[in-house]
């Protein structure tokens, strides 16, 4: 996966807000480390 910064903002907001509506904090950064590494 090819490193574009606004693309890496928008997970990060969307996993933010995906976050917090689940409550599963800890399974969405493991989910936006997983995606970082592909």
């Amino acid at each position: 996966m090819v490193y574009n910064e606004k693309m890496d903002i928008k997970l990060n907001d969307f996993i933010s807000k995906w976050g917090k509506i689940s409550k599963k904090k800890v399974f969405g950064g493991t989910c936006y480390r997983h995606i970082k590494l592909n």
